[in-house]
Parts: structure tokens; C-alpha cells; sequence
């Protein structure tokens, strides 16, 4: 049992850090076409250079998520409950960001790549966690597997 237990563990390490390298990755997709739509060539305002970002960036989270880290088969299923996850992630970011960039360009003047970073930093990190455990523990679980909480012995 000690040996069944160190194995999840070290399985929930893996995907843990596969799904931290995968959300970089997509980060980096979806800041740097945000930041070159809006600010790079100025041809989109904050909010559609955002749009763009976030289905580019989720497209290949969810493709290289889906492959790599839980290893799963696409199902029709599986797809709609991403697409649902994302929805919600989707809306949350673009009303954080629409916010906190104006925010930071227009009330307090910083500078406009700062603010992009700084209000896609904070917009982005406020959805990764609940996206991990939906993705985690409803869309990617294996099959056969439960989550139940540990009950109190006493």
C-alpha cells in the first residue's frame, strides 16, 4: 500500500509540473499575441487583442494538456467540459483584464507594456487554479477513479 501511495504521489507531481509547464507555455503564446495585436502593431484595441490571445493561448493548453499531461483520448465529453472550463476562464480574464488595464495605463499612467503584463499576469493567475482542479478532477480523471474525501474515523 506505502509503495501504491508514493506512486500516486509522484504521478500527481508529474502532471502537477507537466500542467505548470503546459500553462507557461500557453502564457507565453497568449501575452505575446496580445501584446503584438494591441500594443506591438496597435492593430486591435485591449479587449479583442485579449480574445485573441486567450483562444490561441487555450487551444494549445488544452491540446498539449490533453496529449501530454493527463494523457487522455479525446472525447466529445471531454471537449465540452473544456470548452465550458474555458468559457468561465475566458469571461473572468476579460473582465480582470478589461479593469486592471485601464487601470494601470489610463488612472495610474504606467506604461502600456507594463500594464498589459501586469494585468495579464493577475488576470491569467486568477483562473489557473480552478482551471487545474475542473481539468484535474472532472474532465481528466481516469476513469474508474473518484474523488471522495477522507472521512473522519471517529
Amino acid at each position: 500500500r506505502d509503495l501504491h501511495t508514493a506512486y500516486r504521489r509522484q504521478r500527481q507531481m508529474c502532471i502537477r509540473d507537466r500542467f505548470a509547464v503546459t500553462g507557461a507555455l500557453a502564457a507565453l503564446i497568449d501575452v505575446s499575441l496580445t501584446w503584438l495585436l494591441q500594443i506591438g502593431l496597435g492593430l486591435l484595441s485591449a479587449d479583442p487583442a485579449r480574445a485573441v490571445g486567450f483562444i490561441i493561448g487555450t487551444w494549445a493548453a488544452y491540446l498539449l494538456n490533453r496529449r501530454w499531461t493527463f494523457q487522455a483520448e479525446a472525447t466529445a465529453v471531454r471537449f465540452a467540459g473544456v470548452l465550458a472550463t474555458y468559457g468561465v476562464t475566458f469571461v473572468v480574464n476579460m473582465v480582470a483584464y478589461k479593469f486592471l488595464f485601464e487601470l494601470f495605463d489610463v488612472h495610474w499612467e504606467w506604461n502600456s507594456t507594463l500594464s498589459l503584463v501586469v494585468a495579464f499576469a493577475i488576470s491569467q493567475g486568477t483562473a489557473t487554479v480552478v482551471n487545474f482542479a475542473v481539468q484535474r478532477w472532472i474532465i481528466f480523471r481516469k476513469a474508474g477513479v473518484r474523488v471522495v474525501a477522507k472521512q473522519d474515523p471517529s
